[in-house]
């Protein structure tokens, strides 16, 4: 099957912009069932071609079976430098939506923030292409874990995940759904040529991934984006 190279900012954005298509990349990061979706209208243009992409979504929890709406953002970053950027933006972003709505608010009522980062650079500490951390709660006076869910704790953090569509030489892989999407970013692009289109073996994938490879690969007979796609000039550091 060829396919649209979603490390391109705009085949990315082409990625995103389908509703159905986010529910599944969700579902496979997020480890839950995406019921419902909602898209953010305004997206951010930080740089270049770097696109930022909200969403408010209502998930089905496995551990309770109810259902959890959340907030969720997702962007891409071939470069350190423009990830940072994108960190003042969060800053900002998170004061200024409509995660608060009044000084009166109840902290039970703000939505929990998970934010999705993939990066097409090596995280040399990290021996995992995909991670997530954020608001793990430890008792201070006894150096213990505390296995609680917090709503305070929730509306004052975030939960993030970064996915690495680098090589780990020395990591455990296990061929998972998760690591099977990551691997869709694994295509460098070579120096002095653009690869716009590339091919796969689509039967080597699980199932569950049909969907975001077949939005890639209608992507390749829009001749429009296609277009956009060939007159990018990033610059993808080799690690």
């Amino acid at each position: 099957m060829k396919i649209l190279n979603p490390l391109y900012d705009n085949a990315f954005k082409y990625l995103m912009e389908d509703d159905e298509t986010v529910k599944t990349i969700l579902s496979i990061i997020l480890g839950e069932k995406i019921i419902s979706l909602e898209t953010n209208p305004e997206e951010a243009f930080l740089k270049d071609y770097e696109y930022n992409f909200d969403y408010k979504a209502v998930v089905e929890e496995k551990e309770t079976g109810e259902n959890t709406a959340i907030l969720v953002e997702v962007h891409m970053h071939n470069n350190f430098n423009s990830m940072l950027r994108f960190r003042e933006y969060v800053d900002y972003k998170i004061a200024n939506t409509n995660r608060f709505t009044g000084f009166n608010q109840k902290y039970e009522d703000i939505l929990p923030l998970f934010t999705i980062c993939i990066v097409g650079f090596d995280i040399p500490e990290i021996n995992s292409r995909a991670v997530r951390f954020g608001n793990t709660i430890y008792n201070s006076v006894t150096k213990e874990k505390l296995n609680v869910k917090s709503s305070f704790i929730n509306s004052i953090t975030q939960t993030r995940y970064i996915l690495t569509a680098k090589e780990k030489k020395n990591d455990d892989v296990s061929n998972t759904v998760i690591e099977q999407f990551v691997d869709l970013f694994m295509y460098k692009l070579k120096e002095g040529e653009v690869n716009p289109i590339i091919e796969i073996d689509e039967k080597s994938f699980d199932n569950k991934l049909m969907p975001i490879m077949e939005r890639l690969r209608k992507a390749t007979l829009d001749e429009e984006l296609m277009e956009k796609v060939k007159t990018e000039q990033r610059d993808y550091i080799d690690n």
